[in-house]
């Protein structure tokens, strides 16, 4: 998770932030990005907003 982190904060030039307000959903560490593991219903959450983008 720690590395996901990091990788996150050097895309946003380490402004922790941006993190938080990514909206590069289709990024696949996008659900990580906080640190944590997300919950099954963020994931369906995050399934429900890309299938509603058309991603």
């Amino acid at each position: 998770m720690e590395a996901i982190r990091l990788k996150c904060r050097d895309c946003c030039a380490g402004q922790v932030k941006e993190i938080r307000e990514c909206p590069i959903r289709e990024c696949s560490l996008w659900e990580y990005r906080l640190g944590r593991r997300p919950t099954p219903e963020d994931s369906q959450a995050v399934r429900n907003v890309r299938m509603h983008e058309g991603k």
